[in-house]
């Protein structure tokens, strides 16, 4: 999962990786996402989309997001309301919370005013 999210909204800044207490778990110290060979088991099932995984040794697989971004999954139109929509949702999923839109940004965003 978290694969999928950088792909599409990019990587997770490294003070959020610095502070997180289970970065770890989810993180090499190089920033790559990775999973054990105990997590690869328990989710094929679950996969509907494939990322590329690379072995790194000791169970462990790096996960390499698949390059795509919000406004190809969007599919929003060529449009100003498209245009409009999308940074509606983009600043909505923003991962840095400093840069994250408030509830009341929210609302008086001009995707919710059209």
């Amino acid at each position: 999962m978290l694969a999928r999210m950088e792909s599409i909204l990019g990587p997770v800044p490294q003070w959020m990786l610095l502070q997180g207490k289970n970065s770890g778990k989810y993180y090499t110290t190089s920033r790559y996402i990775y999973e054990t060979s105990d997590d690869v088991e328990r989710k094929e099932e679950e996969e509907e989309e494939e990322e590329e995984e690379e072995e790194a040794g000791d169970g462990m697989f790096i996960l390499r997001p698949k390059k795509t971004s919000l406004r190809l999954r969007l599919r929003a139109p060529n449009t100003a309301l498209g245009h409009c929509f999308f940074d509606f949702i983009n600043r909505l999923l923003a991962i840095d919370p400093t840069l994250r839109m408030t509830a009341q940004q929210a609302l008086e965003h001009p995707f919710l005013a059209a």
